[in-house]
């Protein structure tokens, strides 16, 4: 999810100190995505799981 979210924000040309402070970033972010059952789940934890929602702007992370 990081990688993905970063990758997001390096395209909208934001600088290393905005990255930091953007909510895309934050620790809970994931969880705009998935449920955090899924999230801690064996099987999240040893592949990639299809995020079960959007964000508001309909984005979805992608398998990178």
């Amino acid at each position: 999810y990081y990688v993905w979210a970063i990758d997001r924000l390096l395209g909208r040309g934001l600088t290393p100190e905005a990255i930091l402070a953007d909510p895309l970033v934050e620790r809970t972010a994931a969880l705009a995505h998935w449920d955090r059952d899924v999230l801690m789940s064996p099987a999240a934890r040893a592949t990639w799981m299809v995020p079960q929602r959007a964000a508001h702007d309909g984005s979805l992370p992608s398998e990178a």
